[in-house]
This record gives structure tokens, sequence and C-alpha cells, in this order.
């Protein structure tokens, strides 16, 4: 049993046709279990799931704004448009 799950993780690169071929297997083999009234087949179906994965958590810090950030941008505003009074003006009432 360890080969064939060996055989079947390394053969196929997408994970569904992992789960897809792992589980028509374990599906044979309870078929196997009916037919034959042989539970010992039923035994084998453990060494037939898939590895369990861990799920990566991805931050969120770096989406965070901060109120320093939102004065940095009316900083540079106030920079980019001070020759420009109306226009600064304008710049500031848009980003608010």
């Amino acid at each position: 049993m360890e080969a064939l799950q060996t055989y079947a993780l390394d053969k196929f690169r997408c994970h569904d046709s992992k789960a897809k071929s792992l589980y028509y297997a374990r599906a044979s083999l309870t078929y196997l279990a009916k037919t034959k009234l042989d539970a010992r087949y039923e035994s084998f179906r453990l060494f037939l799931e898939l590895p369990k994965a861990v799920k990566t958590r991805k931050l969120v810090t770096g989406r965070i704004v901060t109120i320093e950030d939102v004065q940095n941008v009316f900083a540079f505003l106030k920079v980019r448009y001070a020759g420009h009074s109306d226009r600064a003006n304008h710049a500031l009432r848009i980003t608010i």
C-alpha cells in the first residue's frame, strides 16, 4: 500500500489528480471487501489517504494604513503644490 501511495503522489503534480487516484484505490478496496466478504481489505484504506497539508497564513500588516502614512501624503501634497494655493486646496479636498 505504501508503494501505491508513493507512486500516486510522485506521478501526479495536481492535487486533484492525486486525490482521484487515491480515492479510486480506496474505492477498489471497499469493493473487494464487499464482494469477497473479507474485512481485511478495509483495514488497508488508512494507508491510502492524502497527507495533511499545512495552510500558509497570509500577513495583512503590509496593507494597514497608519496615521503617519496619511500625514506623509498630506505633507507631500503641500510641498508639491506650494506655489499654487488654489491647486493645493483642491488636491487636499480630493484626498479627504
